[in-house]
């Protein structure tokens, strides 16, 4: 399918590539390269603490798209860093995604495509421009926020239903998948290098203390653990399938104390009190 006809399309690869297309585009389609032109509406994520995508900014985009073109052919929306939308954002998506407006071109820009719903990733054209640099990448706010809650919930300082229940407000199962992922590949590192990170690793000295942490509750049960975030993705890509977020956050949370070297005395403390 050419842009020129496409609705949707989702492009994945490294800042560097994936902004140099985007400029291309605007200037094929728009005949600018200013996001600014009336045409084109450019979204990022937003808010204190934790940027993301929210349902406010995909109604802000729905209504964009409704309105007339004013200097061409294209009403043309780009949604940055598109894996941090929120499911409530997602599932307002979907409904223009499902009948976007002849005029309409979604641009999902994201380095992380596999964080997008499923749903979402299907009804799009997909551009993989790829990535420049290999290697493990620098933790996110949002992925430090994971690595937090996994650090509270190894010191029995929070219940696994709270967690679970904190963890799925502000992310997409898909992303936590992601995010988990990404922890564990650091925690290998950890545990292979006996805490010696690589050069240039880009983490703050309170992320490499939280995965030091992580690595001596987790030990060699960090092989098993990865297994089973991988087992659970394949799962979750298959069609038709649909879980409870919450149900599905606490079986891998309880996965993850299970695997530790202290997992299960964690376990029975974090038993002790749901019974309650």
């Amino acid at each position: 399918m050419p842009l020129s006809t496409a609705n949707a399309v989702l492009v994945s690869g490294s800042l560097n590539k994936t902004e140099a297309w985007v400029r291309s585009q605007l200037q094929s389609l728009l005949g600018s390269l200013a996001a600014e032109h009336p045409d084109c509406l450019s979204i990022h994520p937003s808010g204190l603490g934790l940027p993301q995508i929210r349902v406010e900014d995909v109604r802000s985009l729905i209504e964009f798209l409704s309105l007339k073109s004013q200097q061409t052919s294209r009403r043309i929306v780009i949604l940055w860093e598109a894996e941090k939308m929120n499911l409530a954002a997602s599932n307002a998506l979907l409904k223009i995604l499902e009948e976007p407006p002849t005029t309409a071109l979604l641009i999902l820009v994201s380095r992380h495509p596999r964080c997008l719903l499923a749903t979402v990733r299907d009804r799009c054209m997909k551009i993989r421009l790829g990535f420049e640099a290999a290697g493990p990448q620098p933790l996110s706010e949002q992925e430090e926020v994971v690595l937090k809650a996994l650090e509270c919930l190894q010191q029995d300082s929070k219940t696994l239903l709270d967690t679970a229940e904190d963890l799925a407000e502000k992310f997409t199962v898909q992303q936590l998948l992601y995010f988990l992922m990404k922890l564990g590949y650091w925690i290998v590192i950890a545990h292979s290098t006996v805490g010696q990170f690589p050069a240039n690793h880009g983490l703050t000295p309170g992320q490499q203390e939280g995965i030091l942490n992580l690595n001596r509750g987790m030990g060699s049960g960090i092989w098993a653990w990865l297994k089973a975030l991988y087992e659970q993705q394949r799962i979750l890509l298959q069609d038709g399938v649909t879980l409870n977020a919450v149900l599905l956050i606490e079986h891998l949370l309880i996965q993850w104390l299970m695997l530790g070297n202290q997992g299960r005395k964690a376990l029975d403390g974090q038993r002790i009190v749901l019974n309650h």
